[in-house]
């Protein structure tokens, strides 16, 4: 289900007979270096290795297969970096135990280990937007941006940017970018952005919408506090947001009812969106309002999920937590 109010419950699961200097073992999948855990091995690899990206995956899921290359390619990739971020899969399917352990609602599922700790990840499964979540935990620097066209194409890829006109060496930006994986934090010291924005000047700070292009300033002091509030008070406030990662995390994580749309190509869709636009106006916030889009694969998981055929599109969903 991609819809369930729950609490994530933090694991910390520690070996106490296991020496901490004892290396274990693990088997890796041919010719990569993803290790494949079971139950069995799970504890030791969560202990041996602060940092775990695992893929819990059912090998008969088409969706699990669409991400095997792109998972393949990050495991090159931070092999390639020297990286600290160990990487393994979990055939989840068959290890109900762990799936059941860890929450594993659907395939497939990623979470990243911290110290035992799991944090899931939300985002598009391809390799650059994963990449993206294990660095922002890593709390890495910020992606860089150079020109508007660079801006641009990020907003094509994402729902909203959080832009910091300067050095990406601010702390409080670095700790908000990494609690916050729906929203890509960029630094950028462009000149032609800075005019396009508003005139604005180093240690400024704005959000940009990947629909409605808006943008607000905001944030006199740039610290982890206000950087979170102010991005919360602002990211769903310009218009109606499409359905994507950042608003199935806002759902699944609020108490607040929520109704989605879920629209095709076809001109009762467009009529239904006319209608949706209306009530949001005169809803004036009091419910969350989200347009998903069957052509796009999200939508399709979204209406497979919620038992929607593409016959009986345009569809109104309302959810109570």
């Amino acid at each position: 289900m991609i819809f369930k109010s729950f609490t994530l419950t933090f694991l910390v699961l520690l070996i106490s007979y296991l020496p901490a200097t004892l290396s274990y073992e693990f088997q890796y999948e041919k010719d990569t270096n993803i290790m494949i855990l079971s139950q069995i091995d799970f504890p030791q690899a969560i202990q041996q290795y602060p940092y775990l990206l695992v893929n819990f995956y059912a090998r008969w899921c088409k969706y699990s297969k669409k991400l095997a290359p792109e998972y393949l390619k990050l495991s090159q990739t931070l092999k390639k970096d020297n990286s600290e971020v160990k990487i393994a899969k979990v055939e989840a399917y068959d290890e109900k135990a762990l799936a059941q352990e860890f929450d594993i609602e659907g395939f497939p599922t990623i979470k990243m280990f911290i110290s035992g700790v799991p944090h899931e990840y939300y985002g598009d499964k391809t390799e650059s937007h994963i990449l993206e979540f294990i660095n922002r935990k890593l709390k890495k620097p910020l992606s860089t941006v150079s020109n508007i066209k660079s801006l641009e194409n990020f907003l094509k890829e994402y729902e909203w940017i959080a832009v910091l006109i300067g050095e990406d060496n601010n702390p409080g930006v670095l700790e908000a970018a990494s609690k916050l994986q729906d929203v890509l934090f960029v630094s950028t010291t462009s000149d032609a952005i800075k005019k396009k924005y508003g005139d604005l000047t180093n240690g400024e700070f704005f959000l940009l919408n990947n629909v409605t292009k808006g943008y607000k300033v905001g944030i006199e002091e740039l610290n982890t506090e206000n950087i979170l509030s102010f991005i919360k008070n602002n990211r769903f406030s310009a218009t109606i947001p499409r359905f994507g990662r950042g608003t199935a995390e806002h759902i699944m994580s609020s108490e607040e009812p929520a109704m989605i749309l879920i629209k095709d190509n076809s001109q009762a869709s467009k009529t239904a969106e006319e209608a949706f636009t209306t009530a949001s106006q005169d809803l004036n916030g009091k419910i969350f309002m989200t347009i998903a889009d069957y052509q796009e694969e999200i939508g399709q998981l979204l209406a497979k999920s919620l038992g929607v055929k593409q016959e009986e599109l345009p569809a109104v969903i309302f959810l109570c937590m």
